[in-house]
């Protein structure tokens, strides 16, 4: 299997969504069949090296048809989709931890994807992904005094 991956890291910085770090680039990842999914000691990956190792790398990673597309790919709209999620969460992130805070949210749910909605006591309901797993416990835990319980679920 063929992949462009990106990987950033972003804050927000006087309400606007700054890069910290970032690479991208192709990468070819080998798994020995679909039942092999669930285990992730059986998966290798190979990228090529940075400089002037790029284009030797690409042409012995990659088949020739590959190659043409990685010679040609343009990142920007993979970049400007991975900004706009990234500004998202955070903001959504945040959001859920103001109306923790300030005794808004009526029940959490978090995914193994680290994935949490939040409800709000009027029904509305926000979600985004916690940073570390179980975050959204330890947050709510905080603030179980103040506001009483907060209905918390996970998968």
């Amino acid at each position: 299997m063929y992949i462009w991956a990106y990987c950033g890291e972003y804050v927000i910085e006087n309400g606007k969504l700054a890069a910290v770090s970032g690479s991208s680039g192709p990468v070819k990842i080998d798994y020995p069949n679909e039942l092999s999914y669930y285990i992730s000691n059986k998966f290798s990956y190979e990228a090529p090296g940075d400089g002037s190792n790029y284009s030797k790398d690409i042409k012995r990673i990659f088949p020739e048809d590959v190659q043409q597309k990685i010679f040609t790919h343009q990142a920007e709209d993979l970049i400007k989709k991975t900004e706009e999620y990234a500004l998202t969460n955070i903001s959504n992130w945040n959001l859920i931890k103001q109306a923790i805070a300030n005794c808004e949210i009526e029940s959490v749910m978090q995914t193994h994807a680290l994935e949490v909605t939040a409800t709000f006591n009027d029904g509305k309901k926000i979600a985004a992904q916690e940073p570390k797993i179980d975050d959204i416990f330890d947050i709510i835990n905080q603030h179980k005094d103040k506001c009483g319980e907060i209905i918390m679920a996970t998968e």
